[in-house]
């Protein structure tokens, strides 16, 4: 068994990923590999000065599986912390509103 740290697929180099969806299906945030276990960490922000936000995570279907309110301007906040996922499922987000929340995507692959 060997373990590579990964960035969230979506992700252009690790940066943050902008999260413009409002709706089902969101922005894609990361596609787990086809046939090893990817172990995935979300963290996310939101950068609105007043107001929360919530965003919403799809695991390989529609429709939110976990909904997260974030206060505005708290920093990183911890959304999912290691979900195992395979089969090249997809993994995506959306928000209550547009380009508010962005979210950090990193992942543990096992093979």
């Amino acid at each position: 068994m060997a373990i590579t740290k990964e960035f969230g697929s979506g992700s252009i180099q690790g940066r943050p990923i902008t999260i413009s969806a409002t709706s089902s299906p969101g922005n894609t945030i990361h596609t787990a590999d086809a046939s090893a276990k990817d172990e995935i960490w979300i963290y996310a922000v939101n950068n609105n000065a007043s107001t929360e936000r919530d965003l919403s995570i799809e695991f390989g279907g529609s429709g939110a599986d976990v909904v997260i309110t974030l206060p505005p301007k708290k920093g990183l906040v911890k959304v999912i912390p290691g979900q195992p996922l395979s089969g090249s499922s997809v993994v995506r987000a959306f928000a209550s509103a547009a380009s508010d929340v962005k979210v950090f995507v990193f992942v543990n692959r096992i093979t």
